[in-house]
């Protein structure tokens, strides 16, 4: 069995210091609307840009460094937002950055503050529209000492910069709005374009579609904090056609086990609609003609079959069932789900003393290349036992009573 995906391509000490996936204290906000995904990283590390801004697109799966706003030779270092301001430029460093998700808002939006010389700047990131490529950053800059002037604000990404000039003083703050727009070409490689825009206000259309989706309060700041941002950063890390990194910038593959989970989640917060777009792709394409599931995007040899994927499926399906009442996903796939279930109890697969499955892969993914002989795995028992369960509840609700007992 080849074993290139134990080998990670990508050198993440080579190049900038912003390359790397595990800046010491980076927080890294996640936005998108599976038409474009982006991420806002606030870090102290050296050598980093305090604030910068990754785009991507969501539909191609690569390393950090593989950002369409990710320069070979600088980072993310153009992407920051630079003033010039009574002949000296002000930027933000990290020890005086804060950032957030804006505590009430609807919407996802990504709060940044800090502060220069007599320079307060409030930057705030949000996708405004759920149906077009384009994410908005308003930069709100305010004086704090005394005395008028026009400061120059200045970003860009890549090789693209904007500028604009600011007549500030106190108690007079001012507003840019820039947009990035991901372009995608009939050929090549897409890109970001970035302009200054009128504003949109706080009603934008993502502000509606967000409303409807799950709500969730409790009498505990942090656990509500931890609901927000699963919501609004499983969103952004699903794209249209329901693709997903198995972990972002790291693997640049897929498995049914991860989607599966995710789908779930995605139909209990209320997004029903692309949970469905998953659940149809994990069904029409990672699962094969016998019921084997794909994982690290690829199919494998019988004996290395990860079991525990086909009991994941059906039980997320069966919750998806219960949540969404979509009863049309499960009959116009019920083939492929029959074929799943069924997959793991094909005789070769059977231990005969136990009866338990046996094979050789374990949770963790380890195989023949790593030395493992034919044995049992707890994770695959579990899961597949949970799975058939599941799948004898959804046969039941279909009418299919006779099988649900086989």
């Amino acid at each position: 069995m080849e074993v290139r995906e134990h080998f990670y391509a990508d050198d993440p000490s080579r190049g900038p210091a912003d390359g790397r996936t595990r800046l010491g204290g980076a927080d890294y906000f996640f936005l998108g609307n599976g038409l474009i995904q982006a991420a806002v990283q606030v870090t102290a590390a050296p050598g980093a840009t305090p604030v910068g801004l990754l785009v991507m697109d969501p539909e191609r799966l690569g390393p950090k460094r593989a950002a369409l706003t990710f320069d070979d030779g600088s980072g993310l270092a153009r992407t920051a937002v630079s003033l010039v301001d009574r002949g000296r430029v002000r930027a933000a460093s990290g020890p005086s950055v804060r950032a957030r998700w804006l505590p009430g808002s609807v919407d996802p939006r990504v709060e940044i503050d800090w502060r220069s010389g007599g320079l307060r700047v409030k930057e705030l990131f949000f996708a405004p529209d759920p149906r077009s490529a384009r994410l908005l950053r308003r930069v709100t800059v305010a004086r704090s000492g005394p005395g008028p002037s026009r400061v120059r604000l200045e970003t860009g990404a890549n090789d693209r910069t904007v500028a604009t000039e600011m007549a500030i003083g106190p108690g007079r703050p001012r507003s840019v709005t820039v947009e990035y727009r991901l372009v995608r070409p009939a050929r090549g490689r897409p890109s970001v374009a970035l302009r200054f825009v009128d504003d949109p206000g706080d009603e934008t259309p993502a502000a509606e579609f967000w409303a409807g989706t799950a709500a969730f309060r409790s009498s505990d700041p942090l656990l509500d904090r931890f609901f927000a941002a699963a919501k609004f950063q499983l969103r952004a890390a699903v794209s249209a056609s329901g693709r997903l990194d198995g972990g972002v910038w790291q693997y640049n593959l897929e498995w049914v086990r991860d989607q599966a989970f995710i789908a779930q989640a995605l139909a209990m917060s209320g997004e029903s609609a692309l949970a469905r777009t998953m659940f149809a792709r994990l069904l029409d394409d990672f699962v094969d003609g016998r019921g084997a599931t794909m994982d690290s995007s690829r199919f494998r040899p019988w004996r290395e079959s990860e079991f525990d994927q086909n009991g994941i499926l059906l039980f997320a399906l069966a919750s998806y069932l219960d949540w969404t009442g979509d009863r049309d996903l499960v009959e116009s796939r019920w083939a492929k789900i029959e074929k799943a279930a069924a997959f793991p109890l094909r005789p070769a697969f059977r231990h005969g003393p136990s009866g338990l499955l046996v094979n050789r892969r374990e949770y963790w993914e380890r195989h023949g290349a790593h030395g493992l002989r034919d044995g049992m795995e707890l994770a695959h028992e579990l899961f597949v036992a949970l799975g058939l369960e599941a799948a004898g509840r959804v046969a039941r609700r279909l009418g299919r009573t006779r099988r649900a007992e086989q």
